[in-house]
């Protein structure tokens, strides 16, 4: 993981380069603790990323001091970090303020997964979610 929004500006430059990335539809992505990364660079690095993918957040951003045109979220019921700071329902408040700021956020809540996904098949019906996700775009 980049060590500071210099390096992650760095890496972004470096992408936008190849003419085959559109500057205008790079998404931020990360899980857990990098999940709280990325969602701290929507708020620092707003002119760079046109959405993100969130995967078993923690840490949710100010939806008021976003820019971004659209959020995934994912995350298992059985997330112990998740259940301690308020369960789903955290996950649903922060979907209906970033909706009230037009922000609109998929929620994914797997109900057979905990912070981390252990089982393949819910693995990879996330990994496939992404893709359709930003495939969308």
């Amino acid at each position: 993981m980049p060590s500071s929004e210099g390096d992650v500006a760095a890496v972004y430059q470096a992408a936008i380069q190849n003419p085959n990335v559109d500057a205008s539809r790079v998404y931020v992505m990360g899980s857990s603790a990098s999940a709280g990364y990325a969602a701290h660079l929507l708020q620092a690095t707003p002119e760079l990323w046109r959405g993100a993918v969130l995967l078993s957040l923690l840490y949710f951003p100010d939806t008021s001091e976003l820019k971004v045109s659209r959020i995934l979220m994912d995350s298992g019921v059985g997330d112990e970090y998740l259940k301690q700071e308020g369960g789903v329902t955290l996950l649903t408040q922060f979907q209906d303020a970033a909706a009230l700021s037009g922000i609109p956020v998929t929620l994914s809540i797997n109900k057979s997964a905990g912070h981390i996904y252990r089982s393949k098949i819910a693995e990879g019906e996330r990994v496939k979610q992404t893709i359709e996700f930003l495939s969308a775009d």
